[in-house]
């Protein structure tokens, strides 16, 4: 009988480790593409700021949108 409680304990105990090992690994994951969302948005908003401190020295940075592209009403 006492056998039979430690396998038990022993089964609870791999069971409880192992889902505390899967937890840890999922928060790193999440922490990870949360830090990599981060780095992607802050590099888009510093390219699209310069972009449009570049624009604003010379031109409006419409005007430069429609002499790329060509005004709506062409479409």
């Amino acid at each position: 009988m006492m056998s039979l409680q430690c396998r038990i304990r022993d089964a609870i105990v791999t069971i409880s480790s192992a889902s505390r090992g899967y937890m840890w690994r999922t928060a790193n994951v999440t922490l990870q593409l949360a830090l990599v969302g981060t780095v992607v948005f802050t590099t888009m908003t510093l390219i699209f700021a310069a972009t449009l401190s570049e624009s604003t020295l010379d031109n409006d940075f419409f005007e430069l949108l429609r002499a790329k592209y060509g005004s709506p009403r062409n479409l």
